[in-house]
């Protein structure tokens, strides 16, 4: 979400992804970020699968923030993308999406 739209940033992770020596699970929801699509998760996850650690990436249905989220969005001046992020990430009807495939993913690499 948040390099999305910095050149820097995404060199940067794409980078460290690339010699990533443990799993990685990457997620997103179809609005979460600047470009308004997947591709700056995706070259992160291609970095890292390419690499010998195990990746996945999954990918969400598109979220909309409920009024509490959004009242501190505007508050704080984040721009749409991040408060699709916050929403995503916060708010407990999306949580319920995400939360078991990331437990199932460090379930199976050990993490209990």
């Amino acid at each position: 979400m948040s390099w999305g739209g910095n050149a820097n940033w995404a060199t940067i992770l794409t980078s460290y992804a690339g010699t990533a020596k443990n799993a990685i699970y990457f997620q997103q929801t179809l609005n979460e970020s600047p470009s308004k699509s997947i591709e700056s998760t995706r070259e992160l996850f291609e970095a890292a699968d390419a690499t010998s650690v195990i990746t996945e990436m999954r990918v969400f249905q598109s979220v909309a923030p409920d009024a509490d989220t959004q009242a501190t969005c505007t508050a704080n001046g984040y721009p749409w993308y991040q408060c699709n992020h916050l929403a995503f990430n916060g708010e407990q009807r999306f949580v319920n999406r995400w939360i078991p495939s990331a437990i199932e993913f460090m379930a199976r690499q050990g993490v209990k």
